[in-house]
């Protein structure tokens, strides 16, 4: 009898402390898994302290200097353009003048002496001259000035970086040629009719005035 009882209190404790490793162990592990949920619950608290989204200077040195290097190429070629539009405007109009003029003579059989004569409207402009030169006639805003001759029409820039350079048409031969007055305009030769306006070579260099083949 004491054997079996022996026997019996040994099987006790034997399952006694089985189950109660497994206890320490669902403890142990449930604490564990306490201590890892909740390390990560503060860092993902403390996250926004580590990462912002503010820029650093380094950053905003490499954006600055490349919008400063994309400015530096464009604003050359957006002043290019501006002035061929301006350019283009004022051509289209001398060439309408032409035009015109051309009507005039085949109706009269003489050259206009001014635009009131041709069916033409300057709304836009103003009367009188801007520029300096022998002409019959004159039309003008604050970019650019047309003028009226006995043989021919033209136009010259009165404001801004190419103040004296423009085109006229000859009414004989309706031949465009581009002018650049250096009388006025200090920049170097061709700068605006052959870079700006892609004309053609030299023709001639009279009374200040440097022509150029279109």
């Amino acid at each position: 009898m004491e054997k079996e009882n022996s026997k019996k209190s040994l099987s006790c404790r034997k399952a006694f402390i089985r189950h109660l490793r497994i206890f320490v162990s669902d403890g142990m592990i449930n604490e564990r898994k306490e201590i890892r949920r909740s390390r990560i619950t503060n860092f993902l608290d403390d996250r926004p302290l580590c990462y912002n989204n503010a820029f650093t200077l380094i950053e905003l040195l490499v954006v600055v200097l490349i919008i400063g290097i994309l400015a530096a190429v464009a604003l050359p070629q957006y002043e290019k353009a501006v002035w061929k539009s301006r350019t283009a405007t004022m051509q289209t109009l001398i060439q309408s003048i032409a035009t015109a003029r051309n009507a005039y003579f085949l109706a009269n059989g003489t050259n206009p002496t001014s635009f009131d004569e041709l069916s033409l409207g300057f709304d836009s402009l103003a009367t009188g001259a801007t520029l300096a030169g022998a002409a019959l006639d004159f039309r003008h805003n604050d970019l650019f000035e047309i003028r009226l001759y006995a043989e021919s029409a033209g136009g010259y820039f009165v404001s801004g970086k190419y103040k004296g350079c423009g085109f006229h048409v000859d009414y004989q031969t309706g031949e465009l040629r581009c002018h650049e007055w250096h009388y006025y305009y200090k920049g170097a030769a061709g700068e605006f009719c052959q870079k700006v306006m892609k004309a053609g070579e030299l023709l001639d260099n009279v009374h200040n005035v440097r022509i150029y083949a279109i």
